[in-house]
């Protein structure tokens, strides 16, 4: 018995082998190979190169582009139709086997194009091609990190005293902020967030407790001693008590 395809009478033998009772050509055109969101949301801040994926800010990779955020961005939100005898099914396109996927972020239009190539089923001869437009929106806003340095946050204080000018205060100082510069890239939310030159040296106002006490292990390697004490400045949101630390360093004399 020769079988056929049911939309368009071709035969199996010169249009097959059919899928679900469709020839090659038909199958093809009645299915989407992408299933694609309507619009790439992209939210940057607009005061440090931070962007925020799922509610969570992070960097992207040193030497990358805003159109390289965008190619990934749109890549994760992808979707790749697959159907098997046990029906359809979605797979993320960066998990799908064998599919090309290539993406044009056009950010002067405000668009992002995506041109996909490969096989949604095990039958099928031919790779299938599709092109699709999302729309791209970019979103400013200040980052976490951002919100927190405007709005001069701060943990805890730390106090460096000594003879202000001297060479051992100095490079005290430039190993300190060079501390927190290294921290900083590691930890976004480790910072100074501002400094004051009082009398007799400099009081950093820092974003963490972790910071400064890894401020204090510095200077500790050189016989430094640091004292700590705490104020009661409020509660937290669960209830609990919410301190500020000071932290006392003194360079020793002469």
């Amino acid at each position: 018995m020769r079988r056929f395809c049911y939309r368009c009478g071709a035969l199996e033998a010169d249009a097959g082998p059919l899928i679900n009772g469709l020839c090659q050509k038909c199958f093809a055109e009645g299915v989407e190979l992408l299933k694609a969101p309507s619009k790439v949301r992209v939210v940057l801040c607009k005061n440090c190169e931070a962007y925020a994926f799922k509610g969570i800010w992070g960097f992207y990779e040193e030497g990358s582009s805003l159109d390289d955020l965008v190619k990934d961005l749109t890549l994760q939100s992808l979707q790749v139709v697959q159907i098997s005898a046990g029906g359809k099914s979605y797979v993320p396109a960066l998990l799908a086997p064998g599919m090309e996927i290539e993406v044009r972020p056009k950010l002067d239009s405000g668009s992002v194009e995506v041109l996909a190539r490969g096989k949604i089923h095990e039958l099928q001869k031919w790779p299938m091609k599709e092109t699709v437009s999302i729309k791209l929106v970019i979103d400013y806003r200040k980052c976490d990190v951002c919100a927190l340095k405007r709005g001069s946050y701060y943990e805890a204080i730390f106090q460096l005293r000594g003879e202000v000018g001297s060479g051992e205060y100095k490079k005290a100082r430039e190993e300190l902020e060079g501390l927190a510069e290294e921290e900083s890239r590691v930890d976004p939310k480790s910072f100074i967030t501002y400094f004051k030159m009082v009398r007799g040296g400099v009081d950093y106002y820092i974003s963490s407790l972790a910071l400064g006490r890894k401020m204090s292990a510095l200077l500790k390697k050189r016989g430094v001693r640091a004292r700590e004490s705490s104020k009661l400045v409020g509660q937290t949101r669960d209830g609990k008590r919410k301190y500020r630390v000071t932290i006392l360093t003194r360079l020793p004399q002469g």
